[in-house]
């Protein structure tokens, strides 16, 4: 391809070419020429720039595909940029009347539409243009009502490039050309949705009404886009959003937002509080789309049950795009802000949670997500090391908020009825524990004051394993075991405290899942830390598990909760390795033979109990860990 390494296009080696490959030559030439005139001396390209921009512009009818039409068209606004301007008007006007063509036919529609890249990438690289805009508009929005999806499409997008590269410069136009964007936002086509998103996007700044007096319908319109969208619409949402709410959060000066009446008076905008921003979202967010009575209110109390996740997807990623908008410095000076909403958004997700249908559970867990990815994705991402500490206080202490909100007795004498409240309570606290797991382990050694001292967090999260639902139990034995790692000085103490918590609270069933799932995890986690533990310590935590399921069938309420602690005790000293198993294999080998029945009366009582398949599904994993290991062991 040396033939198409010059400045003008070579046109015997194009009539050479087959006619196959003419399209590639012809794009190699405009790749080279997009390379090659930033760096052009003005005095060079005006010798040629004539005969240049007449190839170019012969190309423009005969353009093939995407490619080769963006190229040309920035080609050809970079020569007017760096060369003479004074042909400039007559390819503009060129441009348009291509686009006052009605023909939009496979044959005529390539020329059109490199027409509109040409535009586009005038208004993109040399500003305003003059008062071409006033003819060039009506043009387009006369052909945006007849074209098919890609003329759609690339009519919005080329609008998008114009606002930008105008300014305040068609102040009087930016009405007309959101009322045209809008009105594209539910096109069924998701190109020409995302395209309408983006012409709105540039529009913001540009457009006080939208950060005003509009901005909530704008939020509105911003959740109807995204009722089923692939990833780009949400993506283009989300930078939507970014740029209104931060918009609204810091309000241009009226200068800069081109904004002035008549007699010269300034119209100064007060930026909205945050509170009010993030509610904005929330209220979407915990919808999941545009419905029930009120349809624009902006209050939110729970959340709603049959939500889309394409909304709930796409308001999460506006959530993180907002932060990154506004930057790390905000961010650290709202972080209290920040995760106490974003704990409050989970735990408005307990309404769901608390429910028998395992489709609402299931869009409680996909909630929870969503708000774990909007803190690993700022929070976890976007902080230095200090701030991120500071996360860990913030949440500590919110995490202690939350375990305290609902009355909960773990006394065995006193009735139990959980509530909402408490599946509130345990959303929230799933959050928590687990983006503090994240930051700990991130974080390393420098959280250890964090969970040594006084005034740390540790004792809000040990009192977690006391949660009466399962899930934050979980959340929270994952949580100390990471604390472990970042700081293994912790892990002995843990498992001791672990072990006496067991043997004084064997009468609470919340109690033994708890902190047979805390001691489980943190034996486990002793081959990966770089201390290790005392030679004793899985013989203490075997004879807890021997405890448990020789006592199970003492206590008919208790027997569920002490096969299923037993059993995982056991489980986690038998993945500690050939060793352990060595020296305790007589008392392994009994307690999995006790796992089956050895009678079908035996069994008939187990099955009775509920205590069959806890049972049954602890033995199995010893058994296959046994028969992996036989050799070492042997």
């Amino acid at each position: 391809m040396d033939e198409s390494h010059s400045l003008l296009l070579n046109e015997d080696a194009l009539r050479q070419c087959p006619d196959a490959k003419k399209p590639v030559f012809l794009y190699e030439w405009l790749r080279y020429l997009d390379r090659i005139l930033p760096v052009t001396q003005r005095s060079d390209l005006k010798s040629i720039q004539s005969q240049l921009v007449q190839q170019l512009l012969s190309r423009l009818t005969s353009v093939n595909g995407p490619p080769i039409r963006y190229l040309l068209a920035r080609c050809l606004a970079r020569i007017y940029l760096i060369g003479d301007s004074s042909t400039f008007g007559d390819t503009l006007t060129l441009c348009n009347d291509t686009l006052k063509i009605k023909d939009d036919s496979p044959s005529q529609l390539p020329a059109k539409l490199a027409a509109l890249a040409c535009i586009a990438s005038f208004y993109e690289t040399m500003g305003r243009c003059g008062s071409s805009f006033v003819d060039t508009f009506p043009i387009m929005i006369r052909w945006l009502k007849v074209a098919e999806s890609q003329g759609r499409a690339e009519i919005l997008a080329t609008l998008s490039s114009m606002v930008s590269g105008l300014g305040s410069g068609a102040a009087s136009f930016h009405k007309d050309v959101y009322k045209v964007a809008k009105a594209h936002l539910g096109d069924r086509v998701m190109a020409v949705r995302t395209a309408a998103l983006q012409c709105i996007t540039a529009l913001v700044p540009l457009y006080p009404p939208l950060y005003s007096t509009e901005l909530e319908a704008v939020v509105t319109l911003c959740t109807k886009a995204l009722d089923g969208s692939n990833y780009e619409t949400r993506l283009a949402v989300a930078r939507l959003l970014a740029v209104l709410l931060s918009t609204a959060l810091q309000p241009p000066s009226p200068t800069a937002a081109g904004k002035a009446s008549a007699n010269n008076k300034t119209v100064i905008f007060r930026p909205i509080p945050l509170d009010d921003a993030l509610h904005l979202l929330a209220a979407s967010f915990l919808r999941g789309g545009i419905g029930g009575f009120l349809k624009g209110s902006s209050s939110y109390s729970s959340a709603t049950a049959g939500g889309q996740k394409d909304v709930r997807a796409g308001i999460a990623m506006g959530y993180v795009e907002l932060m990154r908008e506004m930057g790390a410095t905000w961010l650290e000076r709202n972080l209290g802000t920040i995760c106490r909403h974003l704990l409050e958004v989970s735990a408005k997700c307990g309404c769901l949670a608390y429910t028998n249908s395992p489709v609402q559970a299931g869009e409680a867990v996909y909630l929870r997500r969503c708000v774990s990815y909007i803190l690993r994705a700022t929070v976890g991402t976007m902080l230095s090391e200090q701030a991120q500490i500071a996360a860990c206080k913030y949440l500590g202490q919110l995490l202690a908020d939350y375990i305290n909100s609902f009355d909960y007795s773990v006394e065995p004498t006193v009735e139990r009825v959980l509530g909402a409240e408490a599946y509130a309570s345990a959303q929230a606290a799933v959050v928590a524990t687990l983006e503090l797991s994240n930051l700990v382990r991130q974080i390393g050694t420098a959280v250890t004051p964090l969970f040594v001292e006084a005034s740390g967090i540790m004792e809000p999260v040990f009192a977690c394993l006391l949660h009466p639902i399962l899930s934050a139990r979980t959340a929270t034995a994952w949580c100390l075991r990471c604390v472990t790692m970042a700081v293994p000085s912790q892990l002995t103490p843990l498992i001791d405290r672990c072990i006496s918590r067991l043997e004084h609270m064997k009468s609470c069933s919340d109690a033994i899942s708890g902190y047979s799932l805390a001691l489980a995890a943190l034996i486990a986690a002793a081959s990966d830390c770089k201390l290790g533990i005392p030679h004793a310590k899985p013989k203490q935590v075997l004879t807890c598990a021997e405890d448990m399921l020789k006592t199970a069938t003492q206590q008919s309420r208790l027997a569920v909760a002490k096969i299923s602690a037993g059993y995982l005790l056991l489980n986690a000293v038998v993945s500690m390795g050939s060793p352990v198993l060595k020296e305790n294999m007589p008392r392994i080998i009994q307690l999995w033979r006790t796992a089956f029945p050895r009678s079908t009366k035996e069994a008939e009582a187990e099955k009775g109990r509920g205590a069959y398949k806890p049972s049954s599904a602890g033995g199995v994993h010893p058994s296959n860990v046994l028969k992996a290991k036989r050799e070492e062991i042997l």
